[in-house]
């Protein structure tokens, strides 16, 4: 069997500015789709800091996961806006819209899985 291994600590990361959002977050991409076998498109290890937000968009059939790892904030899920927190795990659905603010005065740390439908990934707002 062969075994991948991605440290991300030790890679580099990119600032971005992720779906218009406010600020940059910084971000790499750990796994893409080329990586796997299933309809696993990608795993990102993103740190958001305070003031920056991913930006709220929809996608088509695909699904992300969202895991905090450390730090809270406010995700705003299909017009509902809820505090995320450290272990939280939040599942976007398909065809849903979602956006992640950084509120606080501590970055979020996150792990972000998509699964890709069948149809188109993502629409536009």
């Amino acid at each position: 069997m062969h075994y991948r291994r991605f440290n991300v600590l030790e890679a580099g990361l990119e600032k971005e500015c992720s779906h218009d959002g406010k600020g940059l977050i910084d971000k790499v991409r750990a796994f893409s789709s080329t990586d796997f076998e299933t309809p696993l498109e990608f795993i990102d290890y993103v740190r958001v800091p305070p003031g920056s937000s991913i930006g709220h968009h929809r996608h088509g059939e695909n699904e992300e996961v969202y895991f905090v790892i450390e730090g809270a904030g406010e995700m705003t899920e299909n017009g509902e806006t809820f505090t995320v927190r450290k272990g939280d795990i939040v599942v976007n659905p398909k065809f849903g819209s979602h956006g992640l603010s950084n509120n606080t005065n501590e970055e979020i740390l996150l792990l972000i899985f998509e699964v890709r439908g069948t149809g188109k990934d993502e629409v536009k707002a």
